[in-house]
């Protein structure tokens, strides 16, 4: 019996991904990511670099992907709109950014459904993704506000996004036999936990 390796190939390289989200520090980031090369690409560049954003995206996708391609559709077309909305109102409106806390209980929220994988209708996975995308999106615009950033980084952060979720809930939708989707909800599982040690992280005496 012989194995297919590009699905291996593939849940090897969301390992790595939740790995170097492990390894990087668990705090969200405070201000953009400078390319050099404009600021739709310094948008795309603070997306891949903020663990935070890059780990709940992976988290939702997964969950969607894991109830079926109705429920990853809707939540690719959710996502990213949802998230460019908050991030164009965290730019233009001077509320307060939503703690560090809160942007790590919604990856949580996220890694537990996925890990779970619950019998929820089509579209609770989109409506998470729209509440969860505005409160990241509009601590993304609060940071470019800070630094007077346009909003075309929002475009990039918003880019970056949406093809990390679509290639994320495109290769989980797919997958049929029993082992790959204990492999898409033991990686839910990982993602659940670094947001719980980021929270222990933060909550640590003398932080």
């Amino acid at each position: 019996m012989t194995l297919n390796r590009s699905p291996w190939r593939a849940y090897y390289c969301m390992g790595l991904a939740i790995l170097s989200a492990i390894l990087a520090p668990a705090t969200a980031s405070a201000h953009l990511v400078s390319s050099g090369a404009g600021p739709f690409y310094d948008g795309v560049a603070h997306f891949f670099l903020s663990p935070e954003d890059l780990i709940l995206a992976f988290s939702l996708a997964l969950f969607g992907g894991l109830r079926g391609r109705r429920a990853a559709k809707a939540l690719v077309l959710a996502l990213p709109s949802a998230w460019f909305g908050g991030c164009a109102a965290g730019l233009y409106f001077s509320s307060p950014s939503p703690p560090d806390a809160l942007l790590f209980a919604g990856i949580i929220l996220a890694g537990l459904l996925a890990a779970i994988n619950p019998k929820l209708p089509a579209a609770f996975p989109a409506l998470l993704a729209v509440i969860l995308g505005i409160c990241h999106g509009f601590a993304n615009g609060r940071a470019m506000a800070a630094t007077h950033t346009p909003l075309l980084a929002g475009a990039g952060i918003v880019a970056a996004l949406a093809l990390w979720v679509l290639w994320t809930a495109a290769l989980t939708v797919t997958r049929r036999k029993p082992w790959q989707r204990i492999a898409a909800r033991v990686l839910g599982s990982w993602a659940a936990a670094i947001g719980l040690l980021a929270i222990a992280w933060q909550l640590r005496p003398g932080s």
